[in-house]
């Protein structure tokens, strides 16, 4: 991020992070989670998911993470 970028440009940015921030957190409600039945099966009490979904949701809430941070970075 340079710090020369004028208060317009940073505004603008943090606007195009915040639509990321929102498409990565409406892409993890769309992912499907395991029924009540298929949890209880689970080998892991606290899986919601299955495998492949959980390193789905892994990913974005990664990403959630690194726009939170970019955030922080031009609003600081």
């Amino acid at each position: 991020m340079n710090n020369n970028m004028s208060r317009e440009k940073k505004a603008e940015y943090y606007d195009w992070l915040m639509k990321q921030y929102q498409i990565n957190e409406n892409q993890i409600s769309r992912i499907p989670k395991l029924s009540i039945e298929e949890q209880s099966k689970s080998a892991t009490v606290s899986s919601v998911y299955s495998p492949e979904n959980q390193q789905q949701v892994d990913n974005l809430k990664t990403r959630l993470q690194q726009i939170e941070a970019e955030c922080k970075k031009i609003m600081g």
